[in-house]
């Protein structure tokens, strides 16, 4: 066995662990008499629940991304990053746009002025769809691509002797 699976077997629990974890911060005693995030389209969920979807995403993919830094050489990290942030942003303008669009047909003109809070509320409860981790994860990707040097013998593709 490697040093490089060996380390990723070490990882694998501790990845499971914290994501058990971030998981159970959902069942903290959030708010449930008040709603300070109210409007015509209903109450927020528990603050800690949406924080531990959101947060689990992130773990999610932190495994394909710790591999994609390990093993992409700087090109290939790029592309991969910018993929990620583009596929993230599209997604995030789709759900944005959507809805812009309907908000009145539903609401009327008179919760004009809650368009803002609205599209908190459906970026917040929208936990089916990473698109901020995404956006999150592209940056990540393209940041740690920026910092790999030209030429390191440790990077993937001076390794494989294509460099």
């Amino acid at each position: 066995m490697t040093r490089t699976q060996l380390l990723w077997w070490l990882a694998l629990p501790a990845w499971l662990a914290i994501s058990l974890v971030i998981l159970r911060l959902g069942d903290t005693p959030g708010y449930t008499e008040s709603c300070p995030l109210e409007g015509p389209w209903g109450c927020l969920p528990p603050p800690a629940a949406l924080a531990a979807l959101h947060a689990f995403w992130l773990m999610v993919f932190t495994p394909v991304v710790a591999w994609a830094i390990l093993n992409l050489d700087r090109q290939r990290l790029k592309r991969v990053g910018a993929i990620a942030c583009t596929v993230g942003l599209v997604g995030l303008l789709a759900l944005l746009g959507w809805a812009i669009a309907t908000w009145q047909d539903w609401y009327g003109e008179l919760t004009a002025w809650l368009i803002g809070f609205r599209l908190f509320f459906l970026i917040a409860t929208s936990t089916q769809l990473p698109v901020v981790q995404c956006v999150l994860v592209g940056l990540v990707l393209w940041v740690s691509s920026r910092m790999k040097r030209v030429g390191d013998p440790r990077s993937p593709t001076i390794a494989r002797g294509e460099g």
